[in-house]
């Protein structure tokens, strides 16, 4: 769960800076690393999914279903995360329209509490508890 904390810190901090420091070379160094935060993310998510038969609660033959359900999540987060925060972002503005650094805000906390509920999943990498058991 190391690389994918990471993922998220990086993830989840640098578009925040981005936003809110002023453009320099900063701007792109964080704008660079957030860029491997989002990708390291979806890509230590999606590579869990072919691990997840060492949890024993899954098969093989359900591991196309469950990258199916794993894509839904990505698809739907995609589309409905932004609509969300621009909403709540909208409603807390004391202004009109949309507070920009709400929306960053709420993002990186998003973001943040993801890697937090990462957490809660074992480890199922090749050095992970259940694929030592698995190995004995």
């Amino acid at each position: 769960n190391i690389p994918y904390t990471v993922s998220c810190i990086l993830g989840g901090v640098c578009p925040l800076l981005v936003w809110l420091l002023p453009v320099g070379a900063f701007t792109y160094i964080f704008a660079f690393l957030a860029g491997f935060g989002f990708a390291g993310a979806v890509a230590i998510n999606m590579g869990r999914v072919p691990l997840l038969p060492l949890t024993k609660e899954i098969s093989m033959e359900e591991i196309g279903t469950a990258n199916g359900i794993c894509n839904v999540g990505i698809s739907l987060g995609g589309f409905l995360m932004p609509i969300i925060v621009a909403a709540i972002a909208e409603a807390i503005s004391k202004t009109d329209g949309i507070s920009f650094n709400a929306v960053f805000i709420i993002c990186c906390v998003v973001f943040i509490a993801t890697m937090l509920l990462a957490f809660m999943i074992p480890e199922l990498g090749e050095n992970g508890k259940l694929a030592k058991a698995a190995r004995k």
